[in-house]
C-alpha cells in the first residue's frame, strides 16, 4: 500500500508549532544564560571578598585601594593596564586594589563578568582605558569589569561604621585595562566625590549588579534602589541629592557630576 505524505497544510501547521515554541522558549533560554552568568559573576566577587579580608588582616585591618597620586584609573594609558610592575616616577604603576589583591587569590579570570563588553564597543573606546587587545594585547595584561569605591579605598575598617553597608566594588557592563576608581575624589587631595554614576554603571544583570561590600560579603541589587549613601556618601553633604537614590527609572545615566562628601 502506498504511504500517504503530509500535506501542505499539515507542514505549514507544524512549522508554525515549531516557530511558536522557539518564540516561547529562546527567551526563557537567554534568560537562563543570563542568570548564570550573573550567578558566577557574584561568585567572582564573592572570592575577591575573601582575599580583600586576608589583605585586611595582613595590614592592620585597612582596606586596599589605588595610591591617590595615580590619579583615579590605575594603570592609565600603559599597555600592561593595572597589572603593569611597579616604575619609579610613574604614579600610574603605583599601587592598586586589584594588583594589591591578586596574590590573595591567584586567579586573573575572575577579574572579569562574562556579561561584559569591550570598552571599545562603548563609544568607539577611549585609548588610555580600552582593553588589553587593543593597548597590544601583552602577556600579563588582565582585563577588569569591577570598580572601586573611592571614598572607602585605603581607609581602616575601624572607621567605616557599617562595612557591611558600604560597597566597595561595583560593576561596570564594559571591561578594560585599567582598575578605575568610581566614586573618586574631585582632586588627589579633595574631601569632595564625584562620578557615582553612569549608564555603564550597575545595570548588567537584571536590571541591577553584584556588588562587593566592605566586610568582604556579596550580593545583587537592583540599581534604581541604590542610594549615595550606600557609597559612604555623608548624608549631610552641601547637596541634597547626595541624601537619596543614585538613579531613576528615568535617567539610569543621571547624577554623574554631583558631588558628595564622605561619611567617614
Amino acid at each position: 500500500m502506498k504511504r500517504k505524505g503530509f500535506t501542505l497544510i499539515e507542514l505549514l501547521v507544524v512549522i508554525a508549532i515549531i516557530a511558536i515554541l522557539a518564540a516561547i522558549l529562546f527567551p526563557v533560554f537567554a534568560q537562563a544564560r543570563s542568570k548564570a552568568r550573573q550567578t558566577s559573576c557574584l561568585s567572582n566577587l564573592k572570592q575577591i571578598g575573601t582575599g580583600l579580608m586576608m589583605y585586611s588582616q595582613d595590614y592592620d585591618e585597612t582596606l586596599p585601594g589605588n595610591d591617590p597620586s595615580g590619579g583615579y584609573a590605575a594603570g592609565l594609558n600603559l599597555p600592561g593596564g593595572w597589572n603593569a610592575p611597579w616604575v619609579a616616577g610613574n604614579a600610574a604603576t603605583y599601587r592598586n586594589w586589584a594588583r594589591d589583591v591578586q596574590p590573595y587569590l591567584k586567579n586573573y579570570g575572575i577579574y572579569k563578568c562574562a556579561s561584559t563588553t569591550p570598552r571599545t564597543s562603548f563609544s568607539g573606546g577611549n585609548g588610555p582605558y580600552n582593553e588589553c587587545r587593543a593597548a597590544g594585547n601583552l602577556p600579563n595584561c588582565y582585563d577588569t569589569s569591577y570598580a572601586l569605591n573611592g571614598i572607602a579605598e585605603s581607609r581602616p575598617l575601624a572607621v567605616i561604621p557599617a562595612p557591611a553597608d558600604i560597597i566597595f566594588l561595583r560593576e561596570f557592563s564594559i571591561y578594560s585595562r585599567t582598575a578605575q576608581a568610581r566614586p573618586r575624589r574631585t582632586s588627589a587631595t579633595s574631601t569632595l566625590f564625584v562620578e557615582f554614576n553612569h549608564i555603564l554603571y550597575d545595570y548588567i544583570h537584571s536590571e541591577g549588579t553584584n556588588l562587593l561590600f566592605c566586610d568582604g560579603h556579596a550580593k545583587w541589587k537592583k540599581k534604581v534602589s541604590l542610594k549615595f549613601t550606600d557609597f559612604g556618601a555623608s548624608p549631610t553633604s552641601a547637596n541634597a541629592l547626595c541624601r537619596g537614590t543614585l538613579v531613576t527609572t528615568a535617567d539610569l545615566g543621571g547624577n554623574n557630576s554631583v558631588q558628595c562628601s564622605a561619611a567617614f
